[in-house]
């Protein structure tokens, strides 16, 4: 369950191409008392590498309204392959307040990066 933020991606390090979505087991935590969840499993190999994020990340808007976006998001990931978690996350907050400039902020900004070290 993730708390009915955005589903997490699993970023293949050996088919750079290759993103798994890991949707939603169920509902969110919190808003249904006595909710039940699906269990589910993957597994990560050497270099993989797992994002977790709230929509601050890719909602985040520049002074024109444009969106950072979750392609945006991905592409930063898939260029920063084979770095690790630290230097992921580190990439993808810059690119965000880069993108943001001098915009205000209007949301939370959450992101979590697991690398399985080879």
């Amino acid at each position: 369950c993730n708390a009915g933020h955005n589903p997490p991606y699993l970023l293949n390090a050996q088919d750079r191409d290759t993103i798994q979505v890991l949707h939603r087991t169920g509902m969110p935590l919190g808003v249904v008392e006595d909710a039940t969840w699906e269990q589910g499993a993957v597994q990560l190999a050497p270099g993989d590498v797992l994002v977790l994020y709230t929509d601050g990340i890719t909602d985040a808007e520049d002074s024109q309204g444009s969106s950072f976006s979750q392609e945006r998001l991905l592409e930063i990931v898939q260029a920063n392959l084979g770095r690790s978690a630290q230097d992921i996350q580190d990439a993808l907050i810059a690119e965000v307040h880069e993108f943001v400039s001098d915009a205000p902020q209007f949301d939370d900004i959450t992101l979590m990066v697991v690398v399985r070290t080879p």
